[in-house]
């Protein structure tokens, strides 16, 4: 019964342990797959503004050209 006892505890013990470190594992690789997406989306947000800003300031100068070209 002892033995039994022991084994339980031996195995109750290192179930313990196991479930312990999937559990960090699981943290951990949760919390960089969040990273990377909130990163690439940040990214796409960040490129996408820009080439908005871009494209607009662009338009602008064409407007602003063309208008002095037919204004002359």
């Amino acid at each position: 019964a002892t033995l039994k006892a022991t084994q339980k505890a031996t195995l109750k013990a290192i179930l313990k342990v196991t479930l312990k470190a999937k559990l960090k594992a699981i943290l951990k690789a949760t919390l960089k797959a969040i990273q990377k997406a909130t990163l690439k989306a940040t990214q796409k947000a960040t490129l996408k503004a820009t080439q908005k800003a871009t494209l607009k300031a662009i338009l602008k100068a064409i407007q602003k050209a063309t208008l002095k070209a037919i204004l002359k």
